[in-house]
């Protein structure tokens, strides 16, 4: 028995250093799903973590600083890829956001100000939000630096200043730097607010050096904002940019990349080249839309037939995107029955 009375503690020590590694490893897949808009996943890894933390009676205040830290990022994370946070975990988010933000912690004084911006888990007030994004900026937040400087770029909450943007955008840059350097650049993350605040000081050539390297670590926003600053220097590796945001699911990356196709045959393949437009490289931007599931490019493509005379290849093409909910199609396609 007195053996037994020894071996606890250390049964217990052993049980508690494989929770922490589960919950090490939960909201690290979930980190790294959120860069690649796996939202999925994002949201399994994050069910697994919250389900530990309610299993092991686990609150903020006995979480380890290592895992709490990790906790925002998960939650930033979300924010940042616009990934909607279920209901189930919305509780949670602000009770770990407050208890930071009231221990004066600058990560989680954002979270809470975006907590209150959006309702998460509370009811919106925007006296609070303002309040807490003030403190989480003078406290050494770099996102909050950035949202401050833009509210007062463009007179959103505050009075219209430039100077106080400016002020705000050089502090949450030398942040950011720091931080970059730290992390020996490894952290998108951080690569991508770099990028943002160069793209806001209008120093395009820098965001784009910037947006690459987080870009090539998978984060998809960074993807959008490469693709965006490569439209007038590369626009077709800007295009590839957009397409591998797209294939990621990324809502945003899709929509963009479905418009600058569009627009990019548009300018390349629509204007008459030795008499005709080029309809087969029309054709092949235009299948390459519509493996990402664009339905107004199967509209355009059954035009692109009936142009070239091929008849029951515009129907079938008209067809499929009357059924995906193209009324043009729908006409296109009865005129032709």
């Amino acid at each position: 028995m007195k053996k037994l009375l020894l071996l606890l503690p250390i049964i217990t020590f052993v049980m508690n250093l494989h929770a922490q590694e589960e919950y090490g490893e939960f909201l690290d897949n979930a980190i790294e799903a959120a860069a690649k808009y796996d939202v999925e996943n994002y949201n399994i890894n994050l069910k697994y973590f919250v389900t530990a933390l309610e299993k092991d009676k686990v609150t903020p205040e006995t979480l380890p600083e290592i895992f709490y830290n990790k906790y925002l990022q998960c939650i930033f994370a979300s924010q940042l890829y616009e990934i909607e946070m279920p209901e189930e975990f919305r509780e949670s988010i602000y009770q770990f956001a407050k208890y930071g933000a009231d221990n004066r912690n600058p990560d989680a004084m954002y979270i809470l100000a975006r907590a209150y911006f959006d309702g998460t888990g509370i009811t919106k007030n925007e006296e609070q939000a303002l309040f807490w994004l003030k403190e989480a900026g003078e406290s050494g937040s770099a996102e909050a630096m950035h949202l401050l400087s833009s509210f007062y770029q463009y007179g959103v909450h505050f009075a219209q200043n430039e100077e106080t943007a400016e002020s705000w955008n050089k502090k949450s840059l030398e942040t950011l730097l720091n931080r970059a350097k730290q992390e020996n650049q490894k952290n998108d993350l951080t690569l991508l607010g770099i990028s943002s605040i160069y793209y806001d000081k209008k120093n395009f050539e820098q965001a784009q050096i910037w947006a690459k390297k987080s870009a090539e670590q998978g984060n998809v926003k960074a993807m959008v904002q490469l693709g965006f600053l490569l439209q007038k220097s590369d626009e077709e590796k800007g295009i590839e940019w957009l397409e591998k945001a797209c294939d990621t699911g990324y809502k945003t990356g899709c929509t963009m990349y479905e418009s600058w196709v569009l627009s990019f045959i548009a300018s390349h393949y629509s204007v008459p080249s030795e008499g005709k437009p080029d309809y087969a490289k029309k054709k092949e931007w235009y299948e390459r839309l519509i493996e990402r599931g664009s339905v107004t490019a199967m509209y355009l493509l059954g035009i692109n037939y009936q142009l070239e005379q091929d008849f029951a290849k515009a129907k079938e093409w008209y067809k499929k995107a009357c059924e995906a909910g193209n009324e043009d199609s729908c006409q296109s396609y009865e005129a032709l029955k």
